[in-house]
């Protein structure tokens, strides 16, 4: 909005104006505020390279300019005055007060629309990334409470492994046990239409060891693993007292033909070599098969059972060591 000062007004985008391009002082284009009124205030702004001046300006000028160069009256004679007299015409600065706001806004509307547009993309991005983060936050939360239930897995898992291992050790002791008064014989040929009464009473004659049939409750063959071999025959005694007589006469039946070497004892029309062992349990068979194996690597000169128990000695002189499990190998 522009100040009129020859009239005294308040400019208005309905009031055209033109400016002096002198003083800058802007003039009611309607002939008397200036001298220029509407119709020629269109032909000054489509006429390019004039000036317009007020005639206040004018007269200062052409006080300070008299005596001059006339080449430049001359030039400026040339061109019509806006009232009919030659004068000299200078490029206006034409301009009504909406096309001058309207101009000055825009240089300042441009750059604040260009920062209203960064400041809702910076506010979008940071509103993205706050999104972001808090996805990230439930998430961490989330895998944080996923650690922590892992951990307490874990621990569960580790007490339910201890559990199992302590209920496989009692089923292993409870079914060793039930076999307590069992032998087991092995490298027994199968004939068709046996006596298995009549070959036991057979070894026990040959080990000095009389066996009736009062004292068995129970004999027979079982299968084995071994391919190749002859099943083994399971013999259960009344008691764990004449089992183990029974399996100590084998012992030095054995020692004396065979020595020391651990090979079995022969008896005629029965076995060239039969193995008499106590009767294990099947975790207690493949734990004992472990132990000589690694006892004859690491030359441990004495490897037997006793009660369902697994021993070792490394020579005459040393400890015996009790095998509870596979881990108590490895520690040799």
């Amino acid at each position: 909005m522009s100040f009129y000062v020859r009239c005294n007004e308040v400019g208005s985008r309905r009031s055209p104006s033109i400016i002096c391009s002198f003083c800058r002082n802007h003039y009611h284009a309607n002939g008397t505020c200036s001298d220029v009124t509407k119709n020629q205030l269109s032909a000054i702004k489509n006429m390019p390279g004039t000036d317009w001046k007020c005639d206040t300006c004018r007269q200062v000028n052409a006080h300070v300019s008299s005596g001059g160069d006339r080449k430049r009256q001359s030039t400026s004679a040339g061109r019509p005055s806006l009232d009919g007299q030659s004068q000299r015409v200078e490029k206006p600065i034409v301009s009504d007060d909406e096309s001058d706001t309207e101009g000055r806004n825009g240089d300042v509307s441009q750059p604040i629309q260009s920062l209203t547009l960064e400041i809702r993309n910076l506010r979008e991005s940071v509103n993205f990334c706050s999104g972001k983060i808090s996805d990230f936050e439930i998430k961490l939360g989330r895998f944080n409470e996923l650690v922590t239930k892992l951990g307490k897995l874990e621990r569960e898992n580790e007490l339910l492994k201890k559990q199992v291992t302590d209920l496989n050790s009692e089923v292993n002791n409870l079914e060793q046990f039930s076999r307590s008064n069992n032998i087991e014989i092995q490298n027994i040929p199968e004939k068709p239409n046996e006596n298995i009464m009549e070959i036991i009473s057979s070894i026990g004659r040959a080990i000095d060891q009389p066996v009736d049939s009062s004292c068995i409750d129970f004999c027979s063959r079982v299968p084995t693993n071994i391919q190749g071999r002859p099943k083994n025959i399971v013999l259960r005694f009344i008691s764990k007292i004449r089992r183990d007589d029974f399996l100590d006469a084998y012992k030095v039946k054995r020692v004396s033909n065979s020595g020391s070497d651990g090979s079995g004892i022969r008896v005629e029309n029965v076995s060239e070599r039969l193995y008499i062992n106590e009767h294990l349990s099947i975790h207690n068979k493949k734990l004992f098969k472990e132990a000589r194996d690694i006892a004859k690597n690491k030359e441990y000169k004495y490897v037997w059972t006793q009660s369902g128990n697994i021993l070792l000695r490394k020579n005459d002189a040393s400890k015996i060591l009790h095998i509870r499990s596979s881990e108590d190998l490895r520690k040799l």
